[in-house]
C-alpha cells in the first residue's frame, strides 16, 4: 500500500521547492518614495542666528541630519542634478552676497560698488543627499542693466529660480535686479555652464520687471518658460533641445491664464505645471520672486500640454475647491516618477490629517497624488525646491553563469528551480522503476 503513493514524494518535493521560490522571490511593493524617487532638497533661511542652509531628505520625506550646505548669506534658490556618473548629485544654489567694503569684496561686473551680488554655489551630495567634501569656487553673476545704460546697473541682485539640465552641465536661472537710486529694475533668463563657469547669451533680457519670468528644463532637454513682456498678459514659450541661441517659440494652444507663471515640467516632458497669478489675491510669483515661505493665496493651477498647448484646470487645487477650504497646498515640483506633486501645505483652522509624525497644525511639506488627489504629509521641513530621481541600482549577477544559455531574462532562481524539478522528475522515474521491479 505504501508503494502506491511513492510517486507522490517527488511531486511534493517540487511543490515545496516552488513554494520556497515563491516566498523568496522579491515582491513589488507600493511606497510613496517609489523606485524612481531620490532625495528632496529644501532651502531654509531662519530668522534666528542659525545659518542659512540647503537641506536634504530621503525620498519619503525623512530629513537628513546634516545640511548639504550652509551660508551666512541669504539662500534664494537651489536645484539638484540627475544622478551623476559617480552616482552622486550636484546641487547648485544661489545666494545674495552683501557688498560692504570699498573696493567691493566681490566683483559683480561694476566699476561702482553695489549693495548685493547674486552668487552661484555648488556642492556635491551622495545618493542619500549627504554632503561630499569638494572644492568649488563660488561664481558671481554680473549685475543686470536696469535702463540699457552700461553705467546704470542694479544695486541689488538675486536669483529666485534655478533648474539643472538633464545632462547636469547647464543650469537655467532667472535673475532680477533693482536699483535703489533710480528705482529702475531688470530681469533676465540665463544659462550657466557649470563645467566652464560661463554664462551664455540671455534667452530673455529686459530692462523692466517681468513678473511672469520663470522657467525650467524638461527631461528631453527642452526649456519652457513664462514671460509677460507687457501689460497685455503673458505667454508660455519653449526652446528646443540644443537651440539656446535661437529665437524662443510660443507654445500655441487654448491658453487660459492671462498671467501664467511657470512651476515645473512633468518627468515625461508631456505637461507643464503653471499658476495663474493674475487672479485676485494670488501671489505665487511673488513667493518665488522674493524667496518667501508662505501661502500663495487664491491661485488656480493648470496642466499645459507640451504637444499642443491645451490647458486643463486642476480643479482639486483651484481656489474655490473643497481642498482649498480645508488646507492650502502650494505646488512646487513633480516627483521623478510623475505620480505626485510636492509642495507645502498651510493649514486652515488647524485641519489635521495624514502622517502622525508630522505636525499638521503648522506648515509642512506634502505630496499631492495626481491620481486620487490625496495629500500625504512628509515632513515639517518646508522650503522645498526639488525632488531628484533615484540612482538606478544595477541588478545583481549570479556567480555561476552558463555561457551557452541565451539571454532570456531568466534569473538564477528560475534556473535553480528548473534544476530541482528535473531532479524530482528523475527521482519519480526511479521510484516507478523500483515499483515495477
Amino acid at each position: 500500500m505504501r508503494k502506491r503513493y511513492l510517486y507522490l514524494y517527488p511531486l511534493l518535493i517540487v511543490a515545496s521547492v516552488m513554494g520556497l521560490l515563491y516566498t523568496a522571490t522579491p515582491k513589488a511593493h507600493a511606497a510613496l518614495a517609489g523606485e524612481e524617487n531620490g532625495p528632496i532638497i529644501y532651502i531654509d533661511n531662519p530668522d534666528s542666528q542659525d545659518p542659512n542652509s540647503v537641506l536634504t531628505s530621503q525620498a519619503d520625506g525623512t530629513p537628513n541630519d546634516l545640511p548639504a550646505a550652509t551660508s551666512t548669506d541669504l539662500i534664494t534658490a537651489a536645484t539638484i542634478s540627475d544622478p551623476t556618473t559617480s552616482n552622486n548629485y550636484d546641487i547648485v544654489y544661489a545666494t545674495v552676497t552683501p557688498v560692504t567694503e570699498d573696493p567691493p569684496t566681490v566683483d559683480c561686473g561694476l566699476t561702482n560698488p553695489v549693495s548685493t551680488c547674486a552668487v552661484l554655489n555648488k556642492v556635491t551630495v551622495d545618493n542619500n543627499g549627504l554632503p561630499i567634501p569638494t572644492i568649488n569656487e563660488p561664481f558671481v553673476l554680473e549685475t543686470l542693466l536696469v535702463d540699457g545704460d552700461d553705467d546704470d546697473r542694479g544695486t541689488n541682485n538675486w536669483v529666485p529660480s534655478l533648474s539643472y539640465s538633464p545632462d547636469g552641465k547647464l543650469v537655467l536661472l532667472t535673475q532680477f535686479a533693482f536699483n535703489n537710486s533710480t528705482e529702475d529694475d531688470a530681469s533676465a533668463l540665463l544659462i550657466f555652464n557649470s563645467v566652464t563657469n560661463k554664462v551664455g547669451t540671455p534667452i530673455v533680457s529686459s530692462n523692466n520687471f517681468n513678473y511672469c519670468l520663470n522657467g525650467g528644463y524638461a527631461q528631453n532637454g527642452a526649456i519652457y518658460y513664462t514671460s509677460c513682456p507687457g501689460e497685455l498678459g503673458g505667454s508660455l514659450y519653449y526652446v528646443a533641445p540644443g537651440e539656446t541661441e535661437g529665437t524662443p517659440l510660443v507654445l500655441q494652444g487654448d491658453f487660459v491664464p492671462k498671467y501664467p507663471f511657470f512651476i515645473d515640467v512633468s518627468p515625461d516632458s508631456s505637461q507643464i505645471l503653471i499658476a495663474n497669478f493674475g487672479m485676485d489675491d494670488c501671489i505665487y510669483n511673488l513667493i518665488v520672486l522674493y524667496s518667501n515661505v508662505g501661502s500663495a493665496g487664491n491661485c488656480d493651477y493648470y496642466y499645459v500640454s507640451t504637444l499642443d498647448g491645451t490647458s486643463k484646470l486642476i480643479s482639486q487645487l483651484s481656489y474655490n475647491s473643497t481642498y482649498k477650504i480645508e488646507e492650502d497646498f502650494v505646488p512646487t515640483f513633480f516627483s521623478p516618477d510623475g505620480k505626485f506633486i510636492i509642495g507645502t501645505v498651510y493649514p486652515v483652522d488647524n485641519f489635521t490629517f495624514g502622517k502622525s509624525s508630522v505636525d499638521k497644525t503648522i506648515p509642512y511639506t506634502a505630496a499631492f497624488s495626481r491620481t486620487n488627489f490625496s495629500l500625504t504629509a512628509l515632513t515639517n521641513t518646508i522650503g522645498v525646491q526639488e525632488w531628484a530621481p533615484a540612482i538606478a541600482v544595477a541588478p545583481s549577477i549570479a556567480t555561476t553563469v552558463l555561457p551557452t544559455l541565451p539571454s532570456t531574462g531568466a534569473n538564477s532562481n528560475v534556473i535553480f528551480a528548473l534544476a530541482l524539478i528535473l531532479i524530482a522528475l528523475g527521482a519519480s522515474t526511479l521510484v516507478k522503476a523500483k515499483q515495477n521491479n
